[in-house]
């Protein structure tokens, strides 16, 4: 590990949690150095003297446990997870995630991916050590997970500065995300931009979102009014009133924004105009379809985030 190991931590005392994770995992005196990468007969002396280890061993630790640091200072780790992780189960998902699961885990792949490409493969491991989860956790990327994870992955993003315009192209991302997918296939075969929001309306946008029902208001040449509610089946399953949150929602334009893409066409113009998070009876996306094909896609004019304008 490429740290300097004279840095030394804040002085918070680690050694009760360091003692569950060593008795959670039956660990030997010298298998519990060895993460710390200190020798032994130093591990005896600080636990033993309960003295504050460095940094670099805190950080060594964490890391080898799928563990943030921060969470390994303030004890905030689930047990059984590590656990599992350990003895070698590490496309584990805690059952808080895989209960009302109607997401697909190649919507959690896209937002890894779109996290990587703005903030860096750093970052994208920081955020799966948040979680206490793995790669190998959303290998199989048609197996199902709940949209819990989904808001709460939001609102991880949120606070770590991701603003509109991230989320936003979150959802454009989903098009590079799943251009060489059956979906993409079966898209693809369309001609117009009016059978397009048909045709996924009423069969393919379970393959996207089945946490919400979706019906067209207005199906237009020139664009379309999509209405979604919530799915009460998701609702009750979890004990929640809604399912997502208003960044999920600008996620979701960015995705709509992208299906013309499909058909060789340019991205479509998308305006949210009431959203059940912002106390209306359901969410509206208003289309506007694109004028023309689109030109070769590494010369792909992105659509950008509208905020429609409330009363």
């Amino acid at each position: 590990m490429e740290y300097n190991k004279t840095i030394r931590n804040p002085i918070i005392d680690i050694w009760p949690t360091l003692n569950r994770v060593q008795a959670t995992l039956n660990l030997s005196t010298s298998e519990m150095a060895e993460l710390l990468e200190m020798s032994e007969k130093l591990f005896l002396r600080f636990r033993n003297e309960r003295r504050t280890i460095s940094l670099y061993s805190a950080l060594a630790f964490a890391t080898r446990m799928n563990l943030t640091l921060s969470a390994l200072y303030a004890n905030r780790i689930d047990f059984g997870i590590l656990a599992r992780h350990y003895f070698g189960d590490t496309n584990y998902l805690p059952k808080r995630y895989t209960i009302g699961a109607f997401s697909k885990k190649r919507t959690v792949v896209n937002f890894l991916n779109y996290v990587q490409s703005a903030r860096g493969t750093a970052f994208r491991l920081e955020l799966l050590r948040h979680f206490q989860l793995t790669e190998a956790a959303f290998s199989d990327t048609e197996s199902p997970i709940n949209i819990l994870f989904l808001t709460e992955l939001l609102e991880f993003l949120r606070t770590s500065g991701f603003d509109d315009e991230d989320f936003f192209h979150i959802g454009t991302n989903t098009y590079f995300t799943n251009r060489e997918s059956p979906i993409a296939l079966a898209l693809s075969s369309l001609k117009t931009c009016e059978s397009l929001f048909e045709r996924i309306n009423s069969e393919l946008f379970v393959h996207f979102d089945r946490n919400t029902h979706y019906r067209l208001i207005r199906l237009e040449k020139d664009g379309c009014i999509k209405e979604a509610t919530p799915n009460e089946e998701v609702c009750d399953l979890l004990k929640i009133t809604k399912p997502g949150n208003r960044d999920g929602c600008i996620q979701k334009a960015g995705t709509i924004s992208m299906l013309p893409v499909y058909l060789g066409f340019s991205p479509a113009q998308v305006m949210e105009t009431s959203c059940i998070h912002e106390g209306d009876s359901s969410c509206r996306f208003e289309v506007s379809y694109p004028p023309g094909v689109a030109p070769k896609l590494r010369a792909l004019r992105m659509p950008k985030f509208q905020k429609a304008a409330r009363a």
